[in-house]
């Protein structure tokens, strides 16, 4: 689908992302119908971040070479880092200076520690004055609505491939049948109960697996006040079933390299809306085990279907209140997908999953494609 407004005239429409360091949008940057400005270097030597905050946004109000290259804004997540006075003050600077802004609500609950009442103040202002609005998934559409009356219209566009379908190269560890990796990968969020997994994996001899955490360096913070982090490192020391990992920031292709070597992906997700890194197990060729929060379940029904009896990802019943159950149903699906993974593995065609990818792609950039050109169609 081309733009209604700019294919005729040959003209990319303009994008910028807010922010735009993301495997989300990384892959529209080779799209021709869609141009996004950020890292663009400016006439005066000026460099769009690709890391844009609101705060970098009001430091340039006067800046007419930056409000001129785009036509359209495009936030994301990350907002609630910056204060609700910045985030608001940039909005009101977007519609004077004639920018419409395109919102896709990538989580409708706080996933990074924010308080949920915050958060909805956050959420409240960004959809009252966007353009137009998306989300991943037809569920999260009807739970968007549902809590906020005023959104009328919510454009469905999944998350899609992590991994450029035609740049995925495996690099799978060759490993004894009998002692498959399974893999805990990324920062300690609040929302993902990552320190008593580990406590839990480490202790659960049971399990014939080999356990890796790969993660930054601890804060001090969390190594003060954390005392399951304290008791997991404790566990982890000497351990020769557990391997830590501690990492710097890893670029794309560097995470899907060690995704890509695991055999099961451990998502502990305490809450949340999507996940990019279910996404990227099925990129890899990975089983994930994860959680029923949020709209986890319905994510992976974009997925093809899995032959019969054969999982695509093994979930754990988390929403029904009883806490004092989780980690014990989680070390269960642990279990089952270990006791899954040959038929899982014997099963994966990843030349079937970069076609499909690469199909839903196109759907995905038409998608946009559309909502960038209606919000310019009822500005002109």
């Amino acid at each position: 689908m081309k733009s209604t407004l700019n294919s005729a005239k040959g003209v990319s429409i303009k994008v910028l992302h807010v922010p735009c360091n993301t495997p989300y949008i990384r892959k529209l940057q080779k799209v021709g119908e869609l141009e996004i400005v950020n890292g663009k270097i400016l006439p005066d030597h000026t460099k769009i971040p690709s890391d844009i905050s609101y705060q970098w946004m009001l430091e340039h109000e006067r800046h007419a070479e930056f409000w001129s290259s785009f036509e359209v804004c495009h936030i994301h997540y990350g907002f609630e880092f910056e204060r609700l006075e910045i985030v608001q003050k940039a909005l009101s600077l977007l519609k004077q200076r004639g920018k419409p802004f395109v919102f896709t609500c990538h989580e409708i609950c706080s996933v990074h520690g924010v308080s949920p009442e915050r958060y909805d103040e956050y959420l409240r202002l960004i959809l009252d004055n966007a353009s137009e609005v998306m989300t991943l998934t037809d569920v999260a559409k009807q739970s968007l609505q549902a809590k906020y009356q005023n959104v009328s219209d919510v454009a469905v566009v999944p998350h899609g491939y992590v991994v450029l379908p035609e740049e995925f190269r495996s690099e799978r560890k060759e490993t004894a049948p009998s002692v498959p990796e399974v893999l805990l990968f990324g920062a300690l969020r609040s929302n993902r109960d990552t320190a008593a997994t580990i406590v839990n994996l480490s202790l659960n001899t049971a399990l014939k697996c080999r356990i890796a955490w790969v993660t930054r360096p601890f804060t001090h913070q969390q190594l003060a006040e954390l005392s399951v982090l304290r008791t997991a490192l404790e566990l982890v020391k000497g351990n020769p079933r557990v391997q830590l990992e501690l990492t710097l920031p890893l670029t794309d292709d560097e995470v899907a390299a060690r995704v890509g070597a695991t055999d099961v992906l451990l998502l502990p997700y305490l809450s949340g809306s999507h996940s990019g890194q279910l996404e990227l197990s099925f990129d890899c060729g990975v089983l994930p085990v994860t959680t029923d929060v949020g709209f986890l379940s319905s994510q992976r029904g974009f997925w093809p279907a899995k032959s019969s009896g054969i999982p695509n990802a093994v979930m754990a019943n988390w929403t029904d209140g009883k806490e004092w159950l989780y980690q014990a149903r989680f070390m269960v699906a642990v279990r089952d997908a270990l006791m899954a993974l040959p038929a899982f593995k014997s099963s994966v065609d990843l030349g079937a999953r970069k076609s499909f990818r690469a199909l839903e792609h196109q759907s995905i950039v038409e998608r946009h494609i559309s909502v960038y050109s209606r919000v310019l169609a009822r500005k002109e």
